[in-house]
Formats: structure tokens, sequence, C-alpha cells
């Protein structure tokens, strides 16, 4: 869902990936502007969450031509 994002716990979780490994991969998307950060109130836990255009391309029926 839009906008609801996840920590980096249950990032970790799903994607099976190291924590050096996850830690790169955010990094590396964050600076590409793939991925935007923030802490939404009351949750005092850093989320992640797919840029708004990002997440249209995913959806998009361009990657299954790709």
């Amino acid at each position: 869902t839009p906008g609801i994002g996840g920590n980096f716990k249950a990032i970790q979780q799903v994607s099976d990936l190291s924590l050096a490994a996850l830690s790169d991969s955010i990094d590396a998307l964050w600076q590409l502007s793939f991925l935007e950060t923030g802490e939404p109130a009351g949750l005092n836990q850093m989320r992640y969450y797919l840029h708004p255009l990002t997440q249209h391309f995913i959806l998009s029926g361009i990657v299954q031509i790709l």
C-alpha cells in the first residue's frame, strides 16, 4: 500500500538479505531517489517507502516488456 512502507527489520525478514547487503541496498536506492525515508508520528522507527514514481513504474505494464 502506498505510504505505508516498512521498517528495517521487516524489510530484512521479507528480503532475506544480510544486514550489510540490505543496508547497502537501501542506501543505493535512497541515493538514486527510488526510496524515501520517514518517521511517521507515534511509531518512533525509521520507515522506508518506494518513491511514488518508482511504485508507478513497477506497477505499470512497461515492466512486463522489460
